[in-house]
């Protein structure tokens, strides 16, 4: 007989209850008890996205700092090179006035002017041969059916004027070279106060040159002349 009193196996079992009870847990609340929590890859993602901005940032920065540099130093290039430009082209377009006057030239040697009765050379060495005392000729422009001619005087703006009107006169008159001119006048007549010379313009129209059908028509009226 056992020294202590046991229950029978039937009534314990049947004493025993179930271990249920409410389960009051909030999860939301609860920490992550991952190994790795959710937090580190959503902080770690943000601060990658953050850095690659930042150095975008950086990097337009650099970018833009590079080509202001460069559009300063092309800048100063340019105004260091901007009076040399414009001395080669102002330079270029003497060149071409020059050339211009050349090639005239050479046109109205070979062929003369005025349908090739004057020729230019001949012309330059009788007006220097017959040019007034009084009168400096600083300039001839020779052109197709024309010959300018610019020149002052140092006298006063009356006695200019009788000076030029003298020689406007003289150069209609010319028995070799005058026959050869439609027109001749005097223009742009002014007094310089800072020399006091008085400068003038003439003009001097050549005759144009006959066509063949004036010439024919000169021959009929010759011949109708003549019956």
């Amino acid at each position: 007989m056992p020294l202590f009193p046991t229950k029978s196996k039937a009534k314990s079992s049947a004493g025993l209850a179930p271990g249920w009870h409410p389960n009051f847990r909030n999860f939301e609340r609860l920490p992550d008890t991952k190994a790795v929590r959710t937090s580190f890859f959503i902080n770690g993602a943000a601060i990658t996205v953050t850095l690659g901005l930042l150095l975008y940032t950086l990097y337009g920065e650099y970018v833009l700092r590079g080509l202001a540099a460069d559009v300063a130093s092309s800048e100063a290039n340019i105004a260091k090179e901007k009076a040399g430009s414009m001395g080669a082209v102002a330079q270029f377009h003497k060149f071409q006035a020059e050339e211009k006057t050349l090639r005239e030239l050479e046109q109205f040697e070979a062929g003369g002017l005025g349908g090739g009765k004057l020729i230019l050379s001949d012309y330059l060495l009788h007006l220097s041969a017959t040019l007034p005392p009084k009168i400096a000729l600083s300039h001839l422009d020779a052109r197709a059916n024309m010959i300018i001619l610019n020149a002052s005087v140092l006298a006063n703006s009356d006695e200019g004027a009788g000076v030029v009107h003298d020689y406007v006169e003289q150069l209609q008159d010319d028995k070799i070279y005058g026959p050869l001119f439609e027109q001749v006048q005097d223009l742009n007549d002014q007094t310089e106060l800072a020399t006091g010379r008085f400068t003038f313009e003439i003009d001097l129209t050549l005759k144009q040159p006959a066509s063949a059908a004036d010439k024919d028509k000169d021959k009929d009226k010759d011949k109708e002349a003549a019956k």
